[in-house]
Formats: C-alpha cells, structure tokens, sequence
C-alpha cells in the first residue's frame, strides 16, 4: 500500500486556529473569563494537562453552581463534581495493592450514572490509567479481560453481585451501589469498598491528603 506524507505549513496551522477561535468562543468553548478564571485554566492545565481533572476545575470556575449531571440519584453542580472528584481520589491514594505500591489504574463497569464521571475524574487527579468495559459483557468475557489487562482495582455497580463474585482478580473492589436495591449486602471479597463511603472519608478523613502535582 502506497502512503501519502501529508504536510501542513505551520503559516496554514496557524491561520486555521485563528479562524477557529471566535466560532469557538462564541460556541462557550473557549471564554474570556476575568483574571481569577483564566489563571484557574492555565494552572489546571498546566497541572493535569489535557484531562478530565483540568476539565473539572475550569468548569468549577466558569459555572460553579450551574448543574452538571443529573442521574438517579439526583443532580450535582460542577462544584460538587470537582470536590467528589478530588475527594474519591485522595481515597484511593489511601488504597494500596497487595505489594503495597499505589492503585495504578482501574476498570468501570458502570451504567450511566455519577460514579462512572466521578471514577474516570478521581482517576485522571491521580494519573491512573482508566478501562471501560461493557456492563452487558458475559462474565466470561470480563473474566479473560481483567486476566488479558489486570487493573489495580474494579469500580463496577453494586448491581453486579455475581460478576463481582466471580471476577477472580486480586484488586481492589469498589461499588457504585445507586444502582442497587436498599437491601443489597455488600460482596464477601477482599479490598471491598464502597464509592460513597470512599468520597465521605476523602472529604474528611483524608481531606488533607495531597494529590500528584503533575501526575502522567
């Protein structure tokens, strides 16, 4: 197969940006906020680089209290996103593996609810590396995938009792349980934690819990 080198002059690069620029801030995506809001988005930026944790924090200044997602069990302003945020990854910085390094990365096996925002945030404040899989997967499937590319721990609803049985895999257990009925019991596994409880004791038991500067 024959490749084509494609090559953009960096006069065209930048022509195109600066054609780019008033659509997009007329479209909200870039603002001209005052100096408090652009200082917040260079440093977040410049902390988390492109990531949902820089995204978070931005959005937190921009629109503070203006509603950022409504799920079930409510809704949460995008302050209230940032702050469970941070608060669910200084608890996971709590965690440990069981050769005592730090979580590393995680998998979500997670409907469409708050905890699959706030895990993939909480995982990006500390640099972990995130995998999404199909809650519709067979157990099987899931079985050969946490085999095939081991996570550090499974984020996964609570709703899932018998795939978090058999999953098989030496991580920690972490329940988004919204979408589980009030009489669940929690799994007999090891590492078992609930979100919620884990985000309480981020907010205070581990508030002053320091999180990566500049994580990768």
């Amino acid at each position: 197969m024959h490749k084509h080198n494609t090559y953009v002059s960096a006069q065209l690069n930048v022509s195109q940006m600066l054609k780019s620029l008033k659509p997009l801030m007329r479209a909200g995506v870039i603002r001209t906020g005052g100096l408090k809001e652009s200082k917040t988005l260079i440093g977040a930026t410049n902390r988390w680089g492109m990531s949902l944790a820089a995204l978070v924090e931005t959005g937190a200044a921009s629109y503070p209290d203006r509603t950022a997602i409504i799920d079930d069990d409510g809704s949460l302003t995008f302050t209230e996103v940032r702050d469970q945020g941070r608060a669910l990854a200084k608890s996971l910085r709590s965690l440990s593996t069981a050769d005592g390094s730090d979580l590393r990365s995680m998998s979500l096996i997670v409907r469409n609810s708050r905890y699959m925002v706030l895990g993939l945030i909480a995982a990006a404040y500390n640099g972990m590396e995130t995998k999404i899989l199909n809650p519709a997967s067979s157990l099987t499937q899931l079985q050969n995938i946490a085999l095939e590319y081991p996570s550090d721990a499974t984020l996964i609803d609570a709703e899932f009792t018998d795939v978090i049985a058999g999953l098989d895999v030496e991580n920690k257990i972490i329940t988004a349980e919204s979408s589980a009925p009030e009489d669940t019991d929690a799994p007999s596994v090891a590492g078992y934690a609930r979100a919620s409880d884990l985000i309480e004791r981020g907010a205070t038991e581990y508030r002053n819990v320091a999180l990566p500067k500049h994580p990768k």
